[in-house]
């Protein structure tokens, strides 16, 4: 918890520093306490025969009773479609008469515990927190262009302690997802099989490590620093291909356990088409072919699209998600009234029409901040 704390207040000092501002609130993503991503449906009676602003606020809000019945910090709570007594499919209720207002809503919870702890750190550091957001979600913010956001695919934001899985189709995120499984468990596969110290085995992660054996990396020969080496004790030599298979089967395993678990949603074979890898752990070489071949599917490597005042440094694999949570901030004020909450994600993907929703989404967001 120190270190966090240290790490969260140094990150703000340094923004101040560059900006001349003082940061009071912020956007935090989270990729703790499991989340977990399923469809319900919410209902709520109309007050006066015809739906209005008030009864979509109401059957929204009915989403907060989650955190109470199963103690989870809900997330995200995005509108995928509202029904009005026995019709169902209905994308604008407004001006519609009936008896009982119906939401499908799309929710990504998390357990309360850990999500309590991060909000503990960040208040610690004497700033408010505006909303959270689920980690791929930003980086698919930040990543996917229009088609992708409309024609469906899936963001594997593969971080340092684990990988987050976010899938989008028709303008949406309908499933979100993490394995326990990041960078640092490959940076620690190395250090273990070289016998180097950690920082090392980081090192060589980065200089040399490859998903992907290559017919010279037998003759490839790198010098392996010992565990406690100085000046006085040599390093070893290794073939670069000791490296790469001690690499490729923990990415095997993290891929294939993504995939195992899209099988379980409906959403593997639209999504699963177009995969877009980022975070920090994606830029090993090779991998982008090695998670082609395991999901059969296209794969990029997710690079921020630029908007005004981002800089060129900030677009790299390992800064997606901060870069998403930028966009989000810009597209999706925090609302003082509660409904924001409920509505954040579903108003961050109204933006420039991506949403089934159209000038719905535009409404919703005009009137719910």
């Amino acid at each position: 918890m120190d270190t966090a704390r240290d790490s969260i207040a140094n990150t703000v000092h340094i923004a101040e520093n560059m900006t001349g501002e003082t940061v009071k609130s912020v956007i935090v993503s989270v990729n703790c306490g499991r989340p977990k991503s399923e469809i319900v449906s919410f209902e709520a009676p109309i007050a006066n025969g015809e739906v209005g602003p008030a009864d979509i606020r109401r059957v929204l809000q009915r989403g907060r009773r989650i955190e109470n019945e199963l103690d989870r910090a809900l997330i995200h709570s995005i509108p995928v479609g509202f029904r009005l007594d026995e019709a169902r499919g209905i994308r604008d209720p407004r001006g519609l008469f009936g008896e009982t207002l119906g939401a499908e809503v799309h929710t990504v919870t998390a357990e309360a515990g850990p999500v309590r702890s991060l909000a503990a750190c960040v208040r610690d550091c004497h700033l408010e927190i505006d909303r959270f957001v689920i980690a791929p979600y930003a980086a698919g913010l930040a990543t996917l262009v229009e088609d992708e956001w409309t024609l469906g695919a899936t963001v594997i934001d593969m971080g340092a302690g684990v990988t987050g899985v976010a899938v989008f189709a028709d303008g949406e995120i309908v499933h979100a997802d993490t394995v326990p499984i990041g960078g640092e468990q490959v940076t620690r596969d190395l250090a273990h099989g070289l016998s180097t110290p950690i920082e090392q085995a980081e090192l060589l992660k980065i200089r040399y490590g490859s998903a992907l054996t290559q017919p010279s990396d037998d003759r490839s020969i790198i010098e392996i620093p010992a565990i406690g080496a100085d000046e006085h004790v040599p390093s070893h030599p290794a073939p670069k291909s000791l490296l790469t298979g001690i690499i490729r089967p923990r990415i095997e395993e993290t891929l294939e356990l993504v995939r195992s678990r899209l099988e379980e949603t409906p959403y593997l074979a639209r999504a699963g088409r177009r995969i877009v890898l980022s975070g920090g752990a994606c830029q090993l070489k090779g991998l982008p072919q090695l998670a082609s071949t395991i999901f059969d599917s296209k794969v990029r490597i997710g690079r921020a699209i630029p908007f005004d005042g981002l800089a060129e440094t900030a677009m790299g694999q390992a800064y997606t998600t901060c870069t998403g949570l930028l966009r989000f901030a810009a597209e999706n004020r925090a609302n003082a009234d509660g409904i924001g909450s409920a509505l954040g994600t579903f108003v961050a993907a109204q933006a420039d029409n991506r949403s089934r929703f159209g000038r719905f989404g535009g409404w919703m967001k005009e009137h719910f901040r």
